[in-house]
């Protein structure tokens, strides 16, 4: 017989004996980690829905009355990691049913709920949060990002973006390279068990050198269609240039 949950403090043993879910080495040491502030930086395929699936699932199950909101760029790709959280639930012969209010989501006897909801700015306030997840955070809007972050104030929760990189712009960029107060996670895809090698080179004959880099390597590139890099436009926005003054 399973211990009761409130027992289970560790993430990974849940995954796997409560979830079917059992991760890879770098799957395993984020879901031991448990930090405050989370970035993972990640390749397509790689599973990070999966892990952040089962990370919401645990806090859900083992701390009555937790709110797990997921912000992505839009409903539907919040609705594909809520339904992975049904999935996994159903691996432990639940039923869940939504919480009445929220379309997409997810309640539990214990009070805990998940909710998924789309990054858009002027859709997602009124939530007070105790674990968040910004889903392709590279493709959210600074603006929602700005919006999202004051839900945690309140109870001082725990935030995690997760994403593939997307240009050297916006939030998620400037966190992975210099945010601080960030436990960070890189994990491109030649480092995935599930990704065959032979897949990987397929990809780099069919992409651009630039597309392979950004979608497989975890890598922060220019556009490829970009006039400017992103160097130059930072360089001349500086304020610190004196005015030049002429004479009346």
């Amino acid at each position: 017989m399973l211990p009761p949950a409130t027992e289970i403090e560790d993430a990974v043993t849940f995954a796997r004996t409560r979830l079917g879910f059992h991760p890879d080495p770098i799957q395993e040491k984020m879901l031991r980690a448990n930090p405050h502030r989370v970035i993972l930086n990640c390749s397509r395929q790689w599973g990070k829905s999966t892990v952040g699936a089962a990370v919401a699932i645990h806090r859900a199950w083992t701390r009555p009355g937790s709110t797990i909101l997921v912000a992505s760029p839009s409903e539907r790709q919040s609705g594909e990691f809520v339904l992975r959280c049904r999935k996994m639930l159903f691996n432990m012969g639940l039923e869940p049913s939504g919480d009445g209010s929220n379309a997409i989501s997810i309640a539990f006897e214990n009070g805990s709920r998940i909710v998924g909801v789309p990054g858009k700015e002027g859709r997602i306030r009124g939530f007070s949060v105790d674990l968040m997840f910004i889903d392709e955070a590279a493709f959210v809007d600074d603006s929602a990002y700005n919006v999202l972050r004051p839900m945690l104030a309140a109870t001082k929760g725990d935030l995690w973006i997760l994403s593939m990189p997307n240009g050297k712009r916006g939030f998620f960029y400037e966190a992975c390279t210099c945010g601080k107060n960030w436990t960070k996670f890189t994990a491109p895809a030649t480092q995935c068990p599930r990704i065959a090698p032979d897949f990987l080179e397929d990809e780099r004959d069919n992409m651009s050198p630039t597309q392979f880099a950004r979608e497989y390597l975890c890598e922060f590139n220019e556009s490829e269609d970009a006039i400017l890099s992103q160097i130059i436009i930072e360089k001349a926005m500086q304020d610190s240039l004196d005015i030049l003054k002429i004479p009346t």
